[in-house]
Parts: C-alpha cells; structure tokens; sequence
C-alpha cells in the first residue's frame, strides 16, 4: 500500500522551485504571513497553492481550484474548469505587487498532489 496524498487541481502559473521566486513565496508564507493574508483578500483569493510536500514544497501562484483529501474522490463539474477574467488579472495584480517576475499565458490548470 503506498502513501495518500491530496489532490488539487488550481489554476494559475507554476514556480521553478530553484527560482529567487520560490525563496520569495516560502519566505510570504512563513514569516511575512501578515502581508499575504492581506494581499490575498486584495487580489480577489489569489494565493501560493503548496502542493508536493509540507518539508519541500513546491508553489503555483493563483487559485486552488479544487482539492480532494486523503482517501475521498471530488466530482468536478466543466464549470469548475472555466477561466474566468478575473483569474489573469488578479495573478498580475498580485505578482506586481511582490515584484514576481510574469507571464500570464503561463496560467494553465494543475493537477498536483500534496502530502504535509
């Protein structure tokens, strides 16, 4: 029997985990949480999806989608896979606002996996 994860399915733009980008977004999530929380509730919900692993994550900038939990299947509607509007130009808000290098026609929908 292997290991359950989480399943997510987000949208938005991956982040090359050797990247200064990613050592900006650890460092958002774990000691300036304040400011992301707030930036969060700016951009209309966007935020740093973690997936991977809880010791090594790895980040995707944008919104999570939906997210099946250990062990319980999730029934996705089409719906849940439209992009809407807002999606691009909130990322791009956000990412401006940290000073993120950006290229909106990367924002794509991930199927990733978490175990944390």
């Amino acid at each position: 029997m292997g290991q359950s994860t989480d399943a997510i399915i987000a949208y938005g733009i991956q982040i090359d985990e050797e990247s200064e980008t990613h050592n900006l977004l650890d460092d958002l999530r774990n000691e300036r949480w304040k400011e992301l929380s707030e930036a969060e509730k700016e951009f209309n919900g966007v935020t740093i999806v973690s997936h991977c692993s809880g010791d090594y994550p790895m980040y995707i900038i944008g919104f999570e989608v939906q997210r099946a939990y250990r062990g319980d299947g999730k029934v996705i509607e089409a719906c849940d896979l439209t992009v809407k509007d807002r999606y691009k130009r909130s990322i791009g808000e956000f990412c401006t606002r940290f000073g993120i290098k950006f290229n909106l026609d990367e924002c794509k929908f991930w199927l990733v996996s978490d175990w944390s």
